[in-house]
């Protein structure tokens, strides 16, 4: 095993941290009956439309990211700070 990140290895798991990262779309917004029918179907035509010049994968993407790995022990304080720099928070992880 290694560290994703810095390749450190990681015999049998020893100092390993797991991690993953799981971003997922909320809602149905798009389709989600707002306004009368004709406004709805309207709405889903045009989001069809866009979708059809779109590969699965870029849809994929914009709906759900996975990252996941293992991290050694400096790695693993190093995601700590990134991520409250980018969480704007103080009280660590």
């Amino acid at each position: 095993m290694k560290c994703r990140r810095c390749g450190a290895e990681l015999p049998g798991g020893r100092g390993a941290y797991r991690w993953r990262c799981e971003v997922v779309a909320l809602g149905d917004d798009a389709l989600s009956p707002a306004g009368d029918f004709n406004e709805l179907e309207e709405r889903q035509q045009r989001i069809f439309e866009e979708l059809a010049s779109v590969s699965p994968e870029q849809i994929e993407a914009d709906v759900y990211q996975l990252w996941e790995g293992l991290f050694c022990r400096r790695c693993r304080f190093e995601l700590g700070r990134v991520l409250e720099q980018f969480l704007g928070r103080e009280d660590g992880i």
